[in-house]
C-alpha cells in the first residue's frame, strides 16, 4: 500500500511540483490548496507526512499544524513545513506549532524526499 501525503499550499505551481515529485517517488498525493482545516480527502487513518505552507490566505500553516496536532484522529500525521519565512525565530514558531520537520523554500528535492522518508520511518 502506498503511503499518503497531503499538500496544503496556496501556490499552485509549488503544489504541482510537489505532487509530481512525490508521486513519481511512489507516494499517493492529495492536494488541498487553501486548506481550511478539515474534511480533506486524505487525512483519516493515515500516518504519512503533510507538506504545509506556513503562509496561506484563509488558514495559516501554523493554525493548520495546530489543528492537525490537536485532533485525536489526525495527530499521528507527520507535518513537514515548507516555508519562505525570512524572520529570525520563525523556525522556532514552526516547531512550536507542532511541525515534525521544516524546510526553507526554495527546497532541494533530494533533501525533501529524505525528510519525507525519515518521517514515514520514524
Amino acid at each position: 500500500m502506498r503511503k499518503k501525503i497531503l499538500i496544503a499550499d496556496d501556490d499552485q505551481s509549488v503544489a504541482e511540483c510537489l505532487e509530481i515529485l512525490l508521486g513519481l517517488s511512489g507516494y499517493e498525493v492529495f492536494c488541498g490548496l487553501r486548506w481550511t482545516g478539515g474534511g480533506d480527502e486524505g487525512a483519516e487513518g493515515r500516518a504519512g507526512p503533510d507538506s504545509v505552507d506556513m503562509i496561506m490566505p484563509k488558514l495559516s500553516g501554523f493554525d493548520a499544524c495546530k489543528i492537525i496536532k490537536n485532533d485525536p484522529v489526525l495527530q499521528k500525521i507527520h507535518v513537514i513545513a515548507l516555508t519562505s519565512l525570512p524572520q529570525m525565530g520563525d523556525v522556532e514558531k514552526v516547531y512550536a506549532a507542532g511541525a515534525d520537520d521544516y524546510m526553507h523554500k526554495p527546497f532541494d528535492n533530494g533533501r525533501l524526499l529524505e525528510k519525507v522518508k525519515k518521517c514515514l520511518e520514524g
